[in-house]
């Protein structure tokens, strides 16, 4: 009775450390890399059917800044599936936006880094990303 009791305990601290791990790793990990000499300021990350779009604050020149983004919070019901975008207005107050993760879904994982590499005289940002998006 003894072993059966130790190997329930057992299986249960399994499971539980697994859903743990499962939702510790749900949502989106983006990381905004200021690869520039000035002070970026005026992003947000958005995607279709999001509650709110989520602020970056201003990303000191040289620095980086990481936000989690998880769609089962930030979505509203009818939220199926989307692209992540980060947008941001210009020194014209035209808007831009990049494409960070091009297709995910409530539950999937994944992690990407925008770089931003200059900026013209005109606000205009150049942006390189790498993404990667996977369904666990």
């Amino acid at each position: 009775m003894k072993k059966f009791l130790i190997g329930i305990t057992l299986i249960g601290m399994t499971l539980a450390a697994a859903a743990l791990f499962y939702i510790s790793q749900r949502g989106l990990d983006i990381k905004v890399q200021n690869q520039t000499n000035k002070e970026i300021a005026g992003l947000y990350v958005t995607y279709n059917h999001i509650k709110k779009d989520i602020s970056i604050p201003p990303i000191a020149a040289k620095s980086s800044y990481k936000l989690h983004v998880d769609p089962v919070k930030t979505s509203k019901a009818d939220f199926n599936e989307g692209a992540l975008k980060i947008v941001y207005k210009d020194l014209k107050g035209n808007m831009h936006s990049e494409t960070v993760l091009g297709y995910f879904e409530r539950s999937y994982s994944g992690d990407a880094v925008v770089k931003i590499k200059s900026v013209d005289r005109d606000g205009v940002l150049a942006i390189k990303i790498n993404e990667r998006v996977s369904l666990y």
